[in-house]
């Protein structure tokens, strides 16, 4: 009876603990963030207010998907776009893509 009730409270202990050190795979701003962007700690959608005019490698792009936005680092400058890294564009994945320059979901950049 002792042994169940110590392993109940170690898995009401730890199992908020494991659950929060994978959730910042399910956001693209932790996501970001992890991958070395230096961007505060916000939704996605407030960097929309702050955009840059132009993208630089570290920073992040902007994107939007209907009512959803989502940022990524931009991992490297091309002729045709920016080639990105990101989290939770495939749910709580990891994914790299290029965004190229006329891509219609493309919003803007932001760096800090």
């Amino acid at each position: 009876m002792k042994k169940t009730i110590a392993l109940l409270a170690l898995a009401v202990f730890l199992l908020p603990q494991l659950t929060l050190a994978q959730d910042w795979q399910c956001s693209c701003v932790q996501g970001a963030r992890r991958l070395g962007a230096d961007i505060p700690l916000i939704d996605a959608k407030w960097f929309q207010l702050f955009p840059s005019q132009m993208p630089v490698v570290g920073g992040i792009v902007l994107l939007q998907y209907g009512d959803v936005w989502h940022v990524a680092r931009i991992s490297e400058l091309l002729e045709e776009g920016v080639r990105i890294e990101e989290y939770n564009y495939r749910k709580c994945q990891y994914t790299t893509r290029i965004i190229k320059w006329d891509d219609e979901h493309l919003r803007g950049f932001w760096h800090n």
